[in-house]
Order: C-alpha cells, then sequence, then structure tokens
C-alpha cells in the first residue's frame, strides 16, 4: 500500500531528524544565568515576601504586571501588587506568611530568539507555611 509506504518513510525520516533538533535544556546550576535567577528570587521572595522589604522587592516587578491569584483573583499593577504584599503579606508580624524555595528544585530554561538570550522559564517546587511570633518555623 502506497499510504502505509508512505507513512514509514515520514516515520524514519521523523526518526533520523530528531538527534538534529535544536532543544533548549535546563542550563547548569554553575551557570551566570542559573545564578542570577537564583539570586533575584532570593531578593522578591527571601528579602521581599519573607522579610517584607518591599524597596528590594520593587524594582524586580514590571509596572504592567498582570498577578493571577488563585483565590484572590487578578491584580493589574505593580502599584497594586506591592500594595496588596504590604497589607496581606506583611501586616500581621505574629503570623507571616513565609515562602519556601525546596532545595534542588529550582531549574532554569533559558529562552532564546534567533540565538539571543531574551529571558529564561523558572521551575521550582516552593512550600507556604505560617510563622508564628515566638515560635521556630
Amino acid at each position: 500500500m502506497i499510504t502505509n509506504s508512505f507513512s514509514k518513510v515520514i516515520f524514519l525520516f521523523t526518526i533520523l531528524l530528531l538527534p538534529f533538533q535544536k532543544t533548549t535544556a535546563q542550563v547548569a546550576t554553575s551557570s551566570t544565568l542559573y545564578k542570577t535567577i537564583k539570586e533575584m528570587d532570593s531578593f522578591l521572595f527571601e528579602n521581599g515576601f519573607n522579610e517584607c522589604r518591599i524597596s528590594d522587592m520593587e524594582p524586580l516587578i514590571s509596572d504592567d504586571l498582570e498577578f493571577y491569584h488563585d483565590q484572590s483573583g487578578i491584580t493589574k499593577s505593580k502599584k497594586d501588587f506591592l500594595l496588596t504584599i504590604e497589607q496581606n503579606i506583611c501586616s500581621n508580624q505574629q503570623q507571616k506568611p513565609i515562602r519556601k524555595l525546596m532545595e534542588n528544585s529550582l531549574e532554569i530554561f533559558p529562552l532564546y530568539n534567533k540565538g539571543v538570550l531574551y529571558g529564561a522559564l523558572q521551575n521550582g517546587i516552593h512550600e507556604f507555611y505560617i510563622k508564628e511570633a515566638n515560635k521556630a518555623p
């Protein structure tokens, strides 16, 4: 059958070309990109979210931010986002939400356009918990 032979040729052609396809893999943990993003993650979450040093968080956030929260919905500006952090995350130090990135879970995938790095995707596992005053985390 012509259709069956044609399918076999296409399948074989695809299999032979797969090794030559350019893919973007996770960067090494020793790379500059990985270290830079891990440091920015720390500024954003450790300093900003966990320690409520909003001034450390502010330069990392775009003015036209759209933040989608699973319970409170969309926040459509940097100003509103930072205000929400101050009012909801940082207002009660007796029961303070904390974000913890799980060790060895951070993955960074570079994004290229015609060979030029323009961004990266960050993937990782984190936990949120409530830190209570006078109690160990």
